[in-house]
């Protein structure tokens, strides 16, 4: 097997190729499939959410890996049961996301607007440094309340 390296803005891109597929290491089209394939496993791999509620109310809400227009539906409809429930102190912990993409900012966006209306808060926790990125691109930085840590998130629900 043959591994072949790509890197784009701070992201690599690994994928074991059998030897005889890729003819030249610089072949730009075994390059161009190999990203196809990365994306293409992104994608399949997409994304998980873990739920955990604490003493005080709260929820923490992790999510792992790809949050993209074929995932965000799913950290929506997570988001969609906790308001059903009349909960709005939320903990996003983002330490896991490999990905934010444009989907997932609008359903940002929502939520912050929900739980502000229903006296809440919500709070991200330990983003990555290309999401941190993203954040302060869109102005979200000033908007979220955003923690290196968790307990530092929780000790803002208890003062509240």
């Amino acid at each position: 097997m043959k591994q072949l390296f790509c890197q784009i803005k701070s992201l690599v891109f690994c994928v074991d190729l059998p030897r005889s597929f890729v003819r030249h290491d610089c072949c730009l089209s075994c390059l161009k499939l190999l990203l196809l394939m990365k994306v293409a496993w992104w994608k399949m791999k997409g994304l998980r959410i873990t739920t955990r509620r604490l003493s005080n109310g709260s929820i923490i809400i992790a999510l792992h890996g790809f949050v993209d227009s074929y995932t965000s539906g799913k950290f929506k409809q997570a988001i969609d049961r906790l308001f059903k429930l009349r909960i709005y102190n939320l903990l996003i912990d983002l330490s896991q996301v490999s990905y934010l993409g444009c989907a997932a900012t609008s359903i940002f966006l929502s939520a912050w607007s929900a739980v502000k209306n229903n006296n809440g808060d919500l709070v991200l926790v330990r983003p990555r440094p290309q999401v941190k990125e993203l954040f302060d691109l869109l102005g979200f930085s000033r908007m979220f309340t955003i923690k290196k840590d968790i307990p530092s998130a929780i000790s803002l629900f208890k003062s509240a």
